[in-house]
């Protein structure tokens, strides 16, 4: 059994009457072990909390011995055992990777939402009164208004109540106590803040150097991960590390353990809290996050080669080799010795590689003098050859098509990403153009666009603008001579943004309009006369997909003399989830949840990926109540996308079983805009600004993938018609919605 933590703590809970678990069992919890662990009659609790960090900070053997063992341990017959786990909802979608687990955990998901002010009392009065400790009236009207409307301040909101009972008068805790600490906000960051001037000049540099390392890049924040403490004592000589351990140790903003697996001592962030709440190290992690993310992929690349052996083949070579060997010369962030040896056994490989190259060339050089000595005699001819050559080339080099860079996230089963690739992957075949094509993490974005224009490509296609707009902004205003393409944020932005950038191409998609089709078709589908929008944020963007939608449902209804009910529900209601709601699938399996127990039997989701948990739920209600649920996608044909992802498992089924439950799909075919302004570059046409793509240009619709909609397809092939000429005119926002002025689409 390979935790020693849970073998300790079965011994201690049973007085050492229980024995380790057999290590011939793989891992699992053996039945006699759980009897033994819980007698005959007991029940033990096992609470487990921050579950993410099993998928941030554990091998893939560990963490799926870990989940059998869980599983092992819930499914015992005699039912002594129960798990309480606590996961952040942007990690739901791990769990559900695991077949075996992912069926008890969709099964048994309670969603912790934020505290109400009455919720916030009483767990600020509640705890302290339980060790006879009080609340003045004043503080706790304070701590109730600084929590209110603030999403994730819950960590800070424990600091601050222990720094309170730390600071108390007596037996009661007091505003001015509050106040002197920096409330809600400041206390986290006062405390470390004064840890940091008390260091000598040379050990705050260390300091910093340190918690940059202390931090691992996700999709869209920073988590905290233990370092082993030997692989800090690189960032600085004699003490200084030493120093910083202990000082920002002795005031508990940091911790220390041990690694399970080699024992080795590490040290991590004590709160998660302090990677925002502490706005220095928010604003070091600022300037480092390029190099955090550099860092981070070197670290991943080196782990590989270690577990294959320090296999040649798992090296680092060519371009991306040079990238991270001039980034090793500029960054200020002294690397593990890890990723050195991984770095300088690349750079050996290379320079065998390189001396071997040389030497065959000499040996191929030799060979060709003597060549030259017998074809003395054809100089002439050769001359003049050479010179038609030479006007051949010259001419070429003249004609060159243009060259095009390509930024994007990597493929991802025909969706965003994909379908930018092969819009640009037809125009450069029909047109013979050279292209340059560069995958990002989002932390990388700033980097590789850099690094692409720095090339002088004439026309970019930056597919990763919506995820860094602001950086993007600056490094493209820096080179008005490089034409830009910005698929699909145009509606994100005000006119004098578009007009003052007329080296930049936006192209948007009227998605109300094909919106109204799968509205139509989610209309002639229904059998309970219910049917349901759900939205990832209430922004007006997404109002446009409930509007078109809303307006498809209500001509079928007007048409057949019937009633439609469409229930609307937004997984965050307005954008203080930042973009998180587009990939949380458990909120919007909740969500659908709720909607097919009110009887909807057809859901658009206009989520992303959160779509997914829509329809898992589509399938489990379905089995759950007899009555088949359908589910309709967006962006993409999310038919032929889990078709191509076959037996993958993803949570309790496989990609495939879904299939039955998706009826239709909301296309946003972006690569057409892709293969248009490469098009039109490519023949001197480039048009910049606002370029719209709707049913006319075939760059929106719907999806017939399954054939669940092949009769209702002389229909919306007829409305389509309808739409193009005008003779339809379908409302970009749902009746009642006021847009604000700035940022509509259409």
């Amino acid at each position: 059994c390979p935790f020693a933590e849970f073998d300790a703590a079965m011994a201690r809970a049973t007085g050492g009457s229980c024995q380790p678990c057999d290590p011939s069992d793989d891992g699992s919890i053996t039945r006699s072990a759980v009897r033994c662990l819980t007698g005959e009659t007991g029940v033990v609790l096992i609470v487990i909390d921050q579950f993410e960090e099993l998928f941030t900070l554990t091998d893939e053997p560990i963490r799926r011995a870990f989940l059998r063992n869980l599983v092992t341990a819930v499914n015992d017959p005699h039912g002594r055992i129960r798990v309480l786990l606590t996961i952040r909802a942007d990690f739901y979608d791990r769990p559900l990777m695991y077949p075996e687990f992912a069926g008890l955990f969709t099964e048994n998901i309670v969603n912790v939402i934020p505290l109400t002010p009455a919720g916030i009392e009483a767990a600020s009065v509640e705890p302290a009164r339980m060790v006879g400790v009080g609340f003045a009236p004043d503080l706790l009207a304070e701590v109730v208004s600084d929590m209110a409307d603030q999403p994730g301040a819950l960590p800070l909101f424990q600091y601050v109540l222990t720094e309170l009972f730390d600071e108390r008068d007596g037996s009661t805790m007091a505003l001015d106590a509050y106040l002197r600490i920096g409330g809600l906000t400041g206390s986290l960051s006062r405390r470390a803040d004064a840890v940091y001037e008390s260091l000598e000049a040379a050990d705050r540099e260390t300091a910093r150097a340190v918690f940059v390392r202390l931090v691992k890049p996700t999709e869209d924040r920073y988590t905290r991960r233990p370092v082993p403490v030997l692989e800090l004592e690189s960032i600085a000589e004699g003490d200084a590390v030493s120093n910083v351990l202990t000082r920002f140790g002795g005031e508990r903003l940091l911790i220390f353990d041990r690694d399970s697996r080699t024992g080795a001592a590490t040290v991590e962030v004590a709160h998660e809290a302090l990677l925002s709440g502490w706005g220095r190290l928010a604003a070091w992690l600022e300037d480092a996050r390029v190099d955090i993310a550099e860092l981070d992929g070197l670290l991943v690349s080196a782990a590989e080669w270690e577990a294959t052996g320090r296999d040649p083949g798992y090296l680092l070579a060519g371009a991306r080799l040079n990238d991270y060997e001039s980034w090793q010369e500029s960054t200020p962030i002294a690397l593990p010795p890890d990723a050195v040896a991984y770095l300088d056994e690349s750079i050996r490989a290379r320079r065998e590689a390189e001396t071997a190259e040389s030497e065959r060339l000499a040996r191929e050089t030799k060979v060709t003098r003597r060549a030259h000595v017998r074809l003395w005699g054809m100089l002439a001819a050769l001359v003049t050859l050479v010179a038609v050559v030479t006007f051949v080339v010259l001419t070429s080099i003249a004609n060159r098509p243009p060259s095009v860079a390509f930024l994007y996230a990597g493929e991802d089963f025909g969706g965003w990403n994909s379908q930018m690739h092969a819009g640009l992957d037809r125009a450069s075949q029909e047109y013979g153009l050279d292209v340059a094509i560069k995958t990002s993490s989002e932390f990388g974005v700033p980097y590789e666009l850099e690094s692409l224009v720095e090339s002088k490509p004439d026309l970019v296609i930056n597919g990763m603008a919506s995820v860094m707009a602001v950086e993007a902004e600056e490094i493209e205003q820096e080179h008005p001579e490089i034409r830009f393409v910005h698929p699909d944020i145009g509606q994100f932005l005000g006119p004098e943004e578009i007009d003052g950038n007329p080296h930049i191409s936006f192209p948007v998609f009227p998605v109300h309009e094909a919106s109204f089709l799968v509205g139509v078709a989610a209309a002639r589908s229904t059998k309970t006369g219910i049917v349901g929008f759900i939205g990832a944020i209430d922004i007006p963007l997404i109002r446009t997909f409930e509007g078109g939608f809303t307006a498809g449902v209500e001509y079928v209804a007007s048409e057949t003399g019937t009633e439609i009910e469409v229930m609307v529900d937004y997984l965050t209601p307005s954008p203080w989830f930042d973009n998180g709601a587009f990939s949380i699938p458990s909120l919007a399996f909740q969500a659908a949840s709720e909607m097919h127990a009110s009887d909807a039997d057809v859901i658009y989701t206009a989520a992303g990926s959160s779509g997914f948990g829509s329809l898992l739920a589509a399938r489990m209600s379905t089995e759950a109540s007899g009555v088949h649920r359908w589910h309709i996608g967006v962006d993409q044909d999310e038919y032929l996308k889990y078709e191509a992802m076959g037996s993958q498992p993803l949570g309790p089924v496989e990609a495939s079983d879904l299939l039955p439950y998706i009826l239709t799909s909301m296309e946003k075919k972006i690569g057409v805009s892709v293969y248009d302004a490469v098009s039109d570059y490519h023949n001197g046409d480039f048009a910049s600004g606002i370029r719209v793509y709707g049913l006319a240009e075939d760059a929106v619709g719907y999806s017939t993938s399954g054939g669940h909609i092949d009769d209702l397809i002389p229909e919306l092939e007829k409305l389509k018609g309808l739409i193009v000429a005008g003779e339809i005119d379908v409302p970009l926002y749902p009746p009642g919605y006021e847009p604000p002025a700035f940022g509509e689409v259409g």
